[in-house]
């Protein structure tokens, strides 16, 4: 086992981070993290994460700020495209969610002035 408890500490750099405020409108890289399986309704070539207990699978997306006063930073979400529940329509609620959030990003991605090929999903 590691033990850290006598490791020499030092300082770390005085770098001030701050929350990035609710409702900052921003542009942003998006990667599609790799995952363990994929599912052929949503094309060749995107993988998704599986929960081992539920039927629970997602697409793991990492955003990266581009320009502007948080250029450079990133951040993490999940788009759950299965799952347990039903929702009305008898699919489940997470697909519904899911497609929905995606139908979204690229909606707001072709009404951008200027796109880029490095944003495409």
């Amino acid at each position: 086992m590691l033990n850290l408890n006598n490791a020499q500490t030092q300082e770390a750099p005085t770098q001030e981070r701050t929350l990035i405020p609710n409702g900052t409108i921003c542009r942003a890289v998006i990667v599609i993290k790799m995952g363990d399986i994929e599912i052929p309704e949503f094309g060749a070539g995107i993988w998704f994460k599986k929960s081992q207990a539920t039927s629970a699978k997602w697409m793991e997306l990492e955003f990266t700020i581009v320009g502007g006063e948080h250029d450079r930073r990133k951040f993490w979400d999940r788009i759950f495209v299965d799952g347990d529940k039903l929702g009305d329509s008898g699919i489940p609620l997470a697909k519904e969610i899911g497609l929905s959030t995606l139908r979204s990003i690229c909606h707001q991605k072709r009404n951008s002035a200027e796109i880029s090929q490095a944003s495409t999903i």
